[in-house]
């Protein structure tokens, strides 16, 4: 698996668990509590997104909200959002 895909899947498994408890400041990664070996370029890049998203999610939460019709972000499955979030960041702020 590459580099980036695994950082994605990490990323968005971590968003998740911050969508479903705000108060955590940092989620675990996922795989180190079954002990699994995560490249290290896999986990900065997903640390990278992680971090990324948190900083502009008032802004990326607005554009999808605009570009979103019929659609609230509240109603908006949370892993679905999470994509959507990722995307718009590797979009617009990643550079």
């Amino acid at each position: 698996m590459g580099t980036r895909r695994q950082g994605r899947e990490i990323a968005l498994q971590m968003l998740y668990a911050l969508d479903l408890n705000p108060a955590e400041e940092y989620p675990s990664v996922p795989g180190e509590a079954n002990g699994s070996r995560i490249p290290f370029d896999s986990l900065e890049f997903a640390e990278e997104i992680l971090r990324g998203v948190k900083e502009h999610r008032v802004e990326i939460d607005r554009l999808i909200s605009e570009k979103s019709k019929h659609w609230s972000i509240a109603r908006m499955a949370r892993v679905d959002l999470g994509i959507l979030r990722m995307a718009v960041f590797e979009l617009l702020f990643r550079v």
